[in-house]
């Protein structure tokens, strides 16, 4: 049996790029299966967009400056193409030995596995899906009829010409980033959420402080509360959500995601993609020879999640399926304001686990000098660890949580223990001084019955 390539990577996501980079640096042949209409693999991920939309610094360019309390879409959208994209356009791509192949296609399996792309059958020893997502649309009565904004769509919200009000069906990290920004620009908005809280899948400590400050911002929180109906009467957009009727200029729909795989004929070749694609420990699908990135399997889309798939994933295709990935040590991020980052487990998961071998302390910002003199008081650091020191998750609320996080990412990855990280000297003041300060109560917890010997020595040999 003859194949044309190594691996043929099938997608429009940032994680295909990543994997046919990483492939082709092994000197694999590889092919890229991407649709001719994504202009540009940066902006296939909307958690870039909204982050550059709150952060007015990225929006220069040249002379050129944009408001904070303005941010211009098309700006970002500029910069994204011709800073990020040109790094793995097309022709970057073919420049590396990267055959990149224009056009959407199917699976076929006989009289042998393979790719077909127009009239061309793409033959591979293996293949990988790293589809790009796209939102996922509930069933709401009168939805179909009604025009609305989704994670792909809602950077295109002319922000000149602002609606008064907005309505965000769902409570995913996009809502919740896109709930403060059109907050920040005098837009009044309303979050609807069927669950108790927003974000339960995080720490229910960081949801709820991150929900008290959306409220503080002037957001109205609808929790416990069901969009049954939706309606769009004379340009004005109504809502059904619970015993309420609320109306409002625009919709935006913050509801997860799915990975775009339903035309890829995956089921003709063995692989089930009903509720989801299920895959092994080494990313592998039902049928060996396709792998796929699990990111793609309903979680919220992280960059950097996604690369490490793929390169885990291009590792096991082109070589043996002994790889594996451990999501432990991954860090991921809502661009909140205040940021929210984790890494680990909750203090719930590990109480499950572990049961009272863990020890939880916590922080407050509003101990660092550098929060005081900026003004940014709001959150906490928590580090859950066992009794011995083993970090098992940690969860930061406050300013640039994305970076702080990073320290712990590299511990957990080297087996640092949270004495390790308490005996750091951060420069002051800054603040990554809250993971040392962090850790360092759970070295106090440890040595209480030391300091009571101590107490108890010197009160002896005072007399």
């Amino acid at each position: 049996m003859t194949f044309d390539y190594d691996l043929v990577i099938i997608g429009d996501s940032p994680a295909a790029v990543t994997a046919a980079i990483t492939a082709a640096q092994l000197k694999a042949r590889i092919a890229l299966v991407a649709n001719p209409d994504a202009c540009s693999w940066a902006l296939a991920y909307p958690e870039v967009r909204s982050w550059a939309l709150a952060h007015p610094e990225v929006q220069s360019r040249g002379e050129e400056r944009i408001a904070p309390t303005a941010p211009n879409p098309q700006i970002i959208a500029n910069y994204l193409a011709t800073t990020v994209g040109e790094e793995s356009s097309p022709a970057v791509l073919a420049s590396m030995g990267i055959d990149v192949i224009y056009g959407s296609g199917e699976f076929r399996p006989k009289p042998q596995l393979a790719f077909e792309v127009g009239n061309r059958l793409v033959r591979s020893r293996r293949y990988l899906l790293t589809p790009h997502h796209l939102p996922a649309i509930p069933h709401i009565e009168g939805l179909t009829n009604t025009t609305y904004y989704t994670h792909h769509s809602i950077h295109t919200l002319d922000t000149q010409k602002q609606p008064k009000s907005l309505i965000i069906i769902g409570s995913d990290p996009i809502g919740i980033e896109w709930a403060q920004i059109c907050t920040g620009i005098g837009t009044r908005v309303t979050l609807i959420t069927a669950s108790p809280y927003i974000l339960p899948q995080e720490d229910p400590e960081t949801s709820q402080l991150l929900q008290a400050q959306l409220e503080a911002d002037g957001i109205r929180l609808l929790t416990n509360t069901t969009v049954t109906q939706v309606k769009e009467i004379e340009n004005t957009k109504w809502v059904q959500a619970g015993n309420k009727a609320i109306d409002a200029d625009e919709i935006l729909l913050a509801t997860g995601y799915k990975p775009d795989i339903q035309n890829l004929n995956l089921e003709r070749v063995g692989v089930e993609i009903y509720p989801q694609i299920s895959l092994n420990s080494h990313l592998q699908t039902a049928h060996h020879r396709i792998y796929a990135c699990a990111e793609l399997l309903g979680k919220y889309p992280q960059l950097h999640l996604a690369n490490y798939e793929a390169k885990i994933a291009v590792k096991n295709a082109l070589f043996w399926p002994i790889f594996k990935c451990d999501y432990r040590p991954i860090p991921s991020v809502i661009f909140s304001q205040p940021q929210l980052a984790r890494i680990g487990i909750t203090e719930t998961e590990a109480r499950r686990r572990y049961g009272d071998d863990i020890l939880v302390f916590q922080q407050y910002f509003k101990s660092l000098i550098l929060a005081q003199l900026r003004d940014e008081t709001t959150g906490f650091c928590k580090i859950i660890a066992r009794r011995r020191g083993e970090i098992l998750g940690v969860h930061i609320l406050g300013p640039d949580a994305r970076e702080l996080i990073n320290t712990f990412a590299l511990a957990m990855q080297r087996g640092l223990k949270v004495q390790d990280i308490a005996s750091l000297n951060p420069i002051l003041p800054s603040f990554s001084e809250i993971i040392p300060t962090t850790a360092q109560l759970w070295q106090q917890h440890r040595r209480r019955r030391w300091h009571n010997f101590l107490e108890a020595f010197f009160n002896w040999r005072r007399g």
